[in-house]
């Protein structure tokens, strides 16, 4: 199993403790999952990023309108 990071650990506990008292489709179940799935996701792609050569400036800005442009982000 791969290590994760404290931050990922505590989010996957408050997942487990919620599943215990809520049911799956309730909430603040789903808040928690959402909150899991935001703290991997942004590890990984911090991963990602820290294994590519420095970006041109052309290429930060797509790469900034595209991060903007996602989920609704202003």
């Amino acid at each position: 199993m791969p290590n994760i990071s404290p931050d990922v650990a505590k989010y996957r506990a408050s997942v487990a403790r919620r599943v215990q008292s809520y049911p799956a489709d309730h909430p603040r179940v789903t808040e928690a999952r959402q909150a899991l799935a935001y703290a991997a996701l942004t590890e990984h792609a911090a991963r990602v990023v820290a294994s590519w050569p420095s970006p041109t400036e052309e290429q930060r800005a797509n790469l900034a309108a595209l991060l903007r442009s996602a989920g609704g982000m202003q």
